[in-house]
């Protein structure tokens, strides 16, 4: 896969793109992704993806939404998906002044596009005043075919990422990664803690998360995937740990069941699988009971679940 990150990009063979920002690549954009890709495919046409590494609508308000996953994550879902060419631009004031006609203009003068595919809500240009509809329109003038792509429900709801984002937010992460179609992963270095976990007898290894989307704060079951992808069950807790304590940034403290290993410096991805319950203050003496039954409980909740291949394939690797 080729990357385009600058304003300088060309595609010289004819191509089907697809239009996107692609925040989590969700269950809608992996049917929009494949429908182009087959489409490409049958006609013998190389494979383009023209999309954002940051929300358009976080430079216009106070704010801003989190991403749902990162860039370097969001490149290897590409990279799975098997497209050829990806234009992942940052998404800017100066850009973001482009009429919708002028954005249909840069990119056909920039690429050899066939075939333009977007999903139904699609909207560009200037103050977003550019549909389907005038995408239709402005292609056909151009000699590029267009093929919009139908809303995707799941569960009686329509699939986005502004649910998604709010089911991560109500800690229903069944449901957010039911949407995903792939795990919510948090991707982090460990750094040096406080190192009371290990003298409650379970040790942590305290992440500091890469630009990644925070859950509602509190204790979720997981899955961390250690350097050479070996995927352990563990319980992390997300949150201002106010037992500690008294405001400041988010911290999350990992702790991977029946490890002993040095973590240190590593980079580790977890993958949440289930909200167990929100942090609260407690007694050194409260908290420590309060883990002890956590673990257990994680215990019970992973002896039902079978291995998950499925996250394993969703990572890189460290």
């Amino acid at each position: 896969m080729k990357i385009f990150r600058g304003l300088d990009f060309q595609i010289k063979n004819p191509c089907v793109m697809a239009l996107g920002t692609f925040d989590g690549i969700h269950l809608a954009h992996q049917k929009l992704l494949r429908f182009a890709r087959r489409l490409a495919r049958s006609r013998g046409l190389k494979f383009a993806v023209f999309s954002f590494q940051n929300l358009p609508r976080n430079l216009f308000v106070a704010k801003p939404l989190q991403l749902i996953m990162t860039v370097s994550e969001k490149e290897e879902c590409f990279r799975r998906l098997k497209v050829d060419y990806l234009i992942h631009l940052e998404f800017t004031r100066d850009f973001s002044r482009l009429t919708a006609r002028e954005f249909v203009e840069f990119l056909h003068e920039r690429c050899r596009i066939n075939y333009l595919c977007a999903g139904f809500n699609f909207k560009f240009g200037h103050l977003n005043r550019g549909d389907v509809a005038f995408l239709s329109r402005a292609c056909e003038l151009l000699g590029i075919e267009t093929r919009v792509i139908p809303p995707v429900e799941r569960n009686g709801e329509i699939v986005s990422s502004s649910l998604i984002r709010d089911k991560i937010a109500e800690g229903k992460i069944e449901e957010a990664v039911c949407f995903l179609n792939h795990p919510l992963l948090i991707s982090g270095r460990v750094i040096c803690g406080r190192g009371a976990g290990r003298t409650f007898g379970f040790p942590t290894a305290n992440l500091i998360p890469e630009e990644e989307i925070v859950p509602k704060y509190g204790v979720y079951f997981c899955y961390a995937i250690l350097p050479g992808k070996m995927i352990l069950p563990g319980v992390i807790n997300i949150g201002l740990v106010p037992s500690f304590f008294t405001g400041g940034l988010p911290r999350f403290e990992l702790h991977i069941l029946d490890f002993n290993g040095n973590l240190y410096r590593k980079k580790i991805t977890v993958a949440l699988l289930h909200y167990r319950r929100p942090e609260s203050k407690l007694t050194q003496a409260e908290l420590k009971k309060c883990i002890a039954l956590d673990i257990k409980a994680a215990r019970s909740y992973f002896a039902t679940r079978g291995k998950d291949d499925k996250i394993l394939h969703s990572v890189s690797g460290p």
